[in-house]
């Protein structure tokens, strides 16, 4: 099993995956599972219920959800380092993952499933319900372009589903976020004692206005160490949105899960504590925006 980076002119140096020597010949799967960008988790529905025997996963950089708005090109690069490092982890476990670069020029998701088809010829496509309406729209009329049935299926990776939220607000003149978290830590028992939020206030939101005005120095963040992935996305993106805001001199990028978890633990013991009544704000003297 391998990753398929399908595109012609693409190889390992170029896009930092390994792929096959030569295209992949026409085979058969039986199930194909379209994986998003923002989707790429284990406990992601369809990887739950997936034999990689018989399952193809997709995974697709696509112009037309890069460019819609014009995305910073930190998120870009973040999108597509993890979707790529992603691929190589689900090779590893068994899984043929037909991925299609940016330098694939696909224009849309819909593009890559159907380029899967024609390859590997699945007989249905799973796809877990994406968090925005207008590519949810877009799938439910894919069954007949693609010519086979379609499951979307509920993200499952969050406390609460589309339905708890529905179930909440029917009813409601008044749509305050505020009261449905309130009723979520009470489920949940997060930040609570009993039936009472935990230090006798739901929120804090009156001592967390200060400005920042160089009160506190903010603590140095650790420089990242790019790999071989995330250096050619860098160079992809920087050339493919010209007219993007960031600038990815600055860019933090991936790293293995324990350094993740390390960068984590710092923020919270030395990061977080003086940082934690200041407002969200980008000093314009420093490379990035900081909050608490």
């Amino acid at each position: 099993m391998g990753v398929s980076a399908v595109c012609p002119v693409s190889n390992s140096r170029a896009t930092g995956l390994s792929r096959d020597s030569h295209r992949m010949p026409r085979m058969s799967r039986e199930t194909a599972i379209l994986l998003l960008g923002d989707q790429l988790s284990w406990s992601h529905p369809a990887l739950q219920q997936a034999d990689p025997e018989t399952a193809v996963v997709i995974l697709a950089e696509v112009c037309e959800e890069a460019s819609y708005v014009r995305h910073n090109r930190h998120k870009i690069a973040l999108l597509f380092s993890a979707m790529r490092h992603f691929a190589e982890a689900l090779s590893k476990r068994g899984y043929q993952v037909a991925y299609y670069p940016y330098e694939e020029s696909l224009p849309s998701l819909l593009a890559a499933c159907e380029r899967t088809q024609v390859q590997w010829r699945y007989e249905r496509l799973l796809i877990c319900e994406p968090g925005e309406y207008r590519l949810l729209e877009q799938m439910r009329s894919w069954s007949d372009t693609l010519g086979v049935p379609i499951e979307l299926l509920e993200d499952t990776r969050f406390l609460a589903s589309r339905q708890d939220f529905s179930d909440w607000a029917s009813g409601r003149k008044q749509l305050r976020m505020e009261y449905f978290y309130r009723g979520m830590r009470k489920r949940y028992g997060i930040l609570m004692d009993a039936d009472q939020p935990e230090g006798g206030k739901w929120n804090y939101d009156a001592d967390n206005r200060t400005g920042w005005r160089e009160q506190c120095e903010i603590p140095p963040r650790s420089e990242p160490e790019h790999g071989d992935i995330t250096r050619a996305v860098i160079a992809i993106v920087e050339v493919a949105f010209p007219d993007h805001p960031g600038d990815l001199s600055t860019f933090v990028g991936l790293s293995p899960m324990k350094r993740h978890r390390s960068s984590l633990t710092g923020f919270v013991s030395t990061r977080c504590p003086p940082l934690a009544p200041i407002r969200m704000r980008w000093p314009r003297s420093r490379p990035g925006f900081f909050t608490a």
